[in-house]
Parts: C-alpha cells; sequence; structure tokens
C-alpha cells in the first residue's frame, strides 16, 4: 500500500513558500520585482526551488512536480484595477491550487489563490477564492465559477477593487 502524503507540493508552493516570500518583501516585490517580468519569474522559481527543498527533507510532502514555466500576465484593463494571474504548471492529478493572483497596486496588496474544495451538499469538487494575509491567515470568499478563463481574475479585481460602477 502506498505511503499517504499529507500535503500536495502545490500546497505547499502555493499557500507556504510564495506568500511567505510575498509578504517578506512587500516593499521590494511592488518597487522591483513586480514591474519586471523576468524579476517576477525569478522570484518564482527561488519560491518553486525553496519549497522543492523542503519537500525533499520531509515525508509528508508529495515529490514537488516538474517545471520550466510559470504562466503569467495581467488582467484588467484598468491600470489601478488589475491583477497578476499566475498559473502553475498542470499535474497529473488535478492539483488543489493552481491559480494565483496578486493585485498591482501596493495599498491593495494580498494574495489570492483558487483552491479545489469540495461541496459539501453536492459531493463535488468546486473551486474556492481564498485570500492570505500579512499574518499568514487565510480567508474564503466562497465558491467561484471556473468555466471561462478570467472568472477568477474578474473574481478577485472585484474583491480587491470593488465592483465596477
Amino acid at each position: 500500500m502506498p505511503e499517504q502524503r499529507k500535503m500536495t507540493f502545490n500546497y505547499l508552493l502555493t499557500h507556504k513558500e510564495i506568500p511567505k516570500m510575498y509578504f517578506e518583501t512587500l516593499d521590494s516585490f511592488y518597487q522591483t520585482i513586480l514591474p519586471s517580468p523576468d524579476m517576477t519569474q525569478r522570484f518564482l522559481f527561488f519560491a518553486y526551488n525553496r519549497a522543492k527543498y523542503k519537500a525533499a527533507e520531509s515525508s509528508n510532502v508529495e515529490p514537488p512536480f516538474e517545471t520550466d514555466k510559470f504562466d503569467m500576465f495581467m488582467f484588467g484593463e484598468d491600470e489601478n484595477r488589475r491583477a497578476l494571474i499566475i498559473t502553475l504548471p498542470k499535474c497529473d492529478q488535478i492539483p488543489d491550487t493552481y491559480q494565483i493572483a496578486i493585485p498591482v497596486l501596493r495599498e491593495k496588496a494580498g494574495y489570492y489563490c483558487c483552491e479545489l474544495s469540495f461541496d459539501p451538499s453536492l459531493n463535488e469538487p468546486c473551486f474556492i477564492l481564498g485570500e492570505w494575509s500579512a499574518e499568514m491567515k487565510h480567508r474564503n470568499y466562497g465558491k467561484i465559477d471556473m468555466t471561462s478563463d478570467t472568472s477568477f481574475a474578474e473574481a478577485v479585481i472585484e474583491l480587491v477593487y470593488g465592483e465596477q460602477k
């Protein structure tokens, strides 16, 4: 019988390493990392390597998935209503988290993720929009519709910046 792991590598990366690094370097992130796609890519790979190292030294974390690229794009046409959307590489299984979003305005700083969860009434998978705070506390905002490519990004923009008037 295969050994049961307590944490997926995606969870370690998206719920532990990236938010920790993001909040630890918040001013630097907004001044030097976010404005440069190359620096953002480096930031993500550094977080990936930190998570990979932690996964290797723990028997409770599944082995890291291999990746050669993170897909990133800015969502939102208005300079004051934008977010960096990062899509992580797909795994063989459905990952527990596969998209994260970071607002581009420093005063709206936050770390948002799309998590796979289970709807207790229907007993089927659904996607939950969640936010990490600087204190590493987590809050769920509820189920979101993931049928379109932009629904996660739209949900984050509306949550962070308020509904468009």
